[in-house]
């Protein structure tokens, strides 16, 4: 019953761009994290700007990618519907 960790951030078509977490209790964050990963997988979103890599979202699963791929995948998303509040 009580908020323990949260992630917010825009979504523009299948783009999605992390701006910040935050957590109360240990290992919300990660939890928070996969949980809006899983979401977007759902929703066939082609990209999740998590703006850099560091020990955790590497954990997680977070890789860099080169600008000129990240201009492509970008170039995708945006064109594509908005899905994050849809069903899955």
């Amino acid at each position: 019953g009580q908020l323990v960790g949260g992630i917010y951030g825009v979504a523009l078509g299948g783009a999605f761009f992390g701006e910040s977490m935050f957590h109360r209790a240990n290992n919300a964050g990660k939890v928070v994290f996969h949980t809006l990963v899983r979401h977007l997988r759902e929703r066939r979103f082609v990209l999740f700007d998590s703006q850099y890599i560091n020990p955790f979202t590497k954990q997680l699963g977070a890789i860099e990618v080169s600008r000129p791929e990240f201009m492509r995948s970008l170039s995708i998303a945006v064109r594509m519907p908005d899905r994050f509040l849809s069903d899955p």
